[in-house]
């Protein structure tokens, strides 16, 4: 079974959610895990990941298709100490994007 790691942006939103990607990925790269999940509701976020894989020559895959998720009262509740409402009012999905190391 593929050891998994998974990284929720939570709220973010761009810049700052992709200003993470470039550790999160030389984090993932330096793990035995095979697999990577990134939780976001930025949706820039999956033109990012494509663009740093393509800029930095990574060994990774970024699979097709993004699982969407609606998102929850309780989303929203672990949030509310850390963004405003702002940040996310006018998203109503988290997308979880897959990267793979070949």
């Amino acid at each position: 079974m593929k050891q998994e790691t998974k990284v929720d942006l939570q709220a973010l939103r761009f810049p700052v959610a992709s200003l993470h990607l470039n550790k999160t990925l030389d984090d993932f790269l330096n793990s035995e895990n095979e697999k990577l999940t990134i939780i976001t509701i930025d949706l820039s976020i999956e033109r990012c990941i494509k663009q740093r894989i393509a800029h930095r020559s990574l060994p990774l895959v970024l699979e097709s298709g993004s699982l969407q998720e609606p998102i929850t009262s309780e989303h929203i509740n672990s949030w509310c100490d850390a963004f405003d409402e702002e940040d996310y009012e006018d998203v109503s999905f988290r997308q979880h994007h897959v990267i793979l190391k070949p």
